[in-house]
Order: C-alpha cells, then sequence, then structure tokens
C-alpha cells in the first residue's frame, strides 16, 4: 500500500513538472553611448530611464560615455544628472525632459546627447532638439 502511495505521488509530481509552462523572458535591450555638454563630455554623472511602469534605470556616465542592459522593451523619459557639470534643469527629472523614448528592441542601442539644445541622435539619425519622442530599435 505504502509503495502504490509513493509511485502515485512520484506520477503525480513528474506530470505536474512537465505539464508546467514557463513564460517567455521578458524582452530587454542595452543602452550605450555618449552625454556632452558645449561639445565637451560630461564626466561624474548618471543617466536615468524612467518607465511608465514606475521603474527606472540608471547607468554612471564617465567620460561622457555610459552603458547600461536589461532595460526592459517601453516608453521612458530620459534624465542625466551631474555633479561636476551644469546640467539644464529641464533634463533632471522626467516630468521636464525633453527626450521620450520607445524601446522595442532586444538589441544594442546607441544613443548619443548633447545637453546643450543641439539635439540628440539615436543610432545614426540626428534629430533637432525640439524633438520630443523617438523610438529606437526595430
Amino acid at each position: 500500500m505504502q509503495r502504490r502511495v509513493l509511485k502515485l505521488a512520484a506520477l503525480l509530481l513528474a506530470a505536474m513538472t512537465g505539464c508546467s509552462q514557463q513564460s517567455p523572458a521578458p524582452r530587454t535591450a542595452s543602452v550605450a553611448g555618449t552625454v556632452s555638454a558645449n561639445g565637451k563630455p560630461v564626466n561624474d554623472a548618471k543617466i536615468t530611464f524612467h518607465f511608465e511602469s514606475g521603474d527606472f534605470w540608471g547607468a554612471k556616465v564617465a567620460e561622457g560615455r555610459f552603458s547600461t542592459q536589461g532595460l526592459p522593451v517601453g516608453q521612458a523619459k530620459v534624465c542625466v544628472e551631474s555633479e561636476s557639470t551644469e546640467v539644464p534643469a529641464h533634463w533632471t527629472t522626467p516630468e521636464d525632459s525633453p527626450l521620450t523614448i520607445f524601446i522595442n528592441a532586444a538589441e544594442q542601442i546607441p544613443l548619443t546627447i548633447d545637453l546643450t539644445g543641439n539635439g540628440f541622435e539615436v543610432g545614426a539619425a540626428p534629430q533637432p532638439a525640439e524633438t520630443k519622442t523617438m523610438t529606437i530599435g526595430k
């Protein structure tokens, strides 16, 4: 009797394990690029991507370069803060940021930002400073 119960338990466990479905991994992207002000690389700064979900991802900016991985697919406001470089106030909060990006690709995405009003580039496409939303990726 005890043997039957053990066999039945083992069969049930095997069936439950075999029937479980794994959900696909969420799509993510990597973003890397440069941040400059007045044509000079920004140092000792941080760049932050604020998503509509309330999540945010950030990276240090050193010698004008940054890189971050694992960003979810979705819309995000881009903010920059620095201790050593004067950053225009509108770049420091998600509410005022002039740049909204929509990440929709699971790949490395280049992003170039000039904080002094000359605009930004996503990939190889320069965008004027007044551009507010940009889709990056495929």
